[in-house]
């Protein structure tokens, strides 16, 4: 059983602890395992794996931790996309916001208290109003009932200089934002986003002369800097650089979704020196936008792109680290975690493993292969307890 390194890899994508926070939060799971079972769903929406020969991702649940691997040929652009796609998931574990409808509608009428302080009900309502498209349009809705503001589009009354509020869910490095600012040339502006950091606000309110105020309901907070350390001002440096002027600020804000969108991101692949989308790790139950995405796209297979690894029967059962997939040619990719070393079996040691981990034990396994295989039964013994203790010696099964 040699290792294989040319036909298959392997890659740990997720290990999240039984407390899981912020990917609970996200995905609404009870537990780390499901939490990972819904983002990995969601992840495989993605055309981007379509490319990727023998892919299969693995779901273990490994004692205090859930696990989540992937097995596949992977090139240099393949495991970039699995490091960012790590990356994404570990950032999101530990600090994620979920925000449904009625906690939008307590967030709108805190952002309706403050504007309402900062300006005034008469000076609000004699301003134009615009929804950035498309969070910004459900938040105004809420926003206008709160202020008695007039419905969206309807600006008959107003003048035609007055200025205008932009309405949104979140402002995140204020790209769109400068974006809705070229369409409204001459005009003063107000910048009314939900969430948003308060150095993004600055920003804007010191670049845009036009800029009377920037108002959100909440701050968000940077955690670049306690995320890089030392290395927090080069990270800023090469960031700043990529993005370019048309960004105002530069960070790693908390991962927020709304019910209706999960905001964009993005993350640099090396291997291509570009920027690429980040991932959509959210449900599709627990974001409206993701409801009218394709599903997976086809692959010409019958073996699941998502494995949930049953619990061993035991007592020989694969060690904690160990990980397995069925593969769409019928092999089973075996690896221990971690490292990428990655083992093939095919035929009769694909059989074999299975029917190890089905019963646990040399004597139920082998008799469970008696009627496949025209081999004397003590043979076929034999040839198990040799095959276990191959494994045993690769650290890939243990004794309970």
């Amino acid at each position: 059983m040699a290792p294989v390194y040319a036909r298959v890899t392997n890659c740990i994508v997720a290990r999240i602890g039984k407390e899981s926070g912020g990917l609970c939060a996200l995905t609404g799971a009870a537990s780390s395992g499901g939490a990972l079972k819904a983002v990995c769903s969601r992840i495989l929406d993605d055309s981007r794996w379509q490319s990727v020969p023998h892919l299969a991702f693995v779901l273990k649940e490994d004692g205090s931790e859930s696990i989540l691997a992937a097995f596949g040929v992977f090139g240099e652009t393949e495991f970039e996309r699995l490091k960012s796609l790590s990356a994404q998931i570990g950032r999101v574990d530990q600090n994620a916001r979920y925000i449904d409808y009625r906690q939008a509608e307590q967030d709108c009428e805190i952002l309706a208290a403050r504007l309402k302080e900062r300006f005034g009900r008469r000076e609000l309502r004699s301003f134009s109003f615009y929804p950035v498209p498309r969070g910004g349009v459900i938040v105004y809705g809420m926003l206008s009932y709160a202020l008695d503001l007039p419905a969206t589009g309807d600006n008959s009354s107003i003048a035609a200089d007055a200025p205008v509020m932009f309405v949104d869910d979140c402002a995140i490095s204020g790209m769109r934002f400068g974006q809705m600012l070229g369409r409204f040339p001459g005009r003063r502006v107000i910048f009314a986003p939900l969430y948003s950091h308060p150095d993004l606000r600055r920003a804007i309110c010191d670049r845009e002369p036009r800029v009377i105020d920037c108002v959100s309901a909440h701050d968000l907070a940077d955690l670049a800097p306690e995320l890089y350390g030392e290395g927090y001002a080069g990270w800023h440096a090469v960031w700043s650089q990529r993005l370019g002027k048309e960004v105002y600020w530069t960070g790693q804000p908390e991962y927020l979704c709304f019910a209706w969108n999960e905001p964009e991101s993005s993350f640099w692949n090396s291997a291509t020196d570009k920027l690429e989308p980040g991932w959509r790790l959210v449900p599709r139950n627990r974001c409206l936008r993701h409801r009218s995405v394709d599903g997976p796209p086809h692959r010409d297979t019958d073996t699941p792109l998502l494995q949930v690894l049953p619990k061993a029967a035991g007592p020989i059962k694969p060690a904690n680290g160990t990980i397995y997939a069925r593969m769409p040619d019928d092999t089973v990719a075996l690896a221990a975690l971690p490292g990428s070393e990655c083992y093939i079996l095919e035929g009769t040691a694909a059989a074999m493993w299975f029917a190890l981990v089905e019963h646990g034990a040399v004597e139920p396994a082998a008799a469970s292969l008696a009627g496949r295989y025209e081999v004397e039964a003590e043979r076929l013994e034999a040839d198990m307890k040799r095959f276990v203790e191959n494994l045993r010696d690769q650290g890939l099964v243990a004794d309970s």
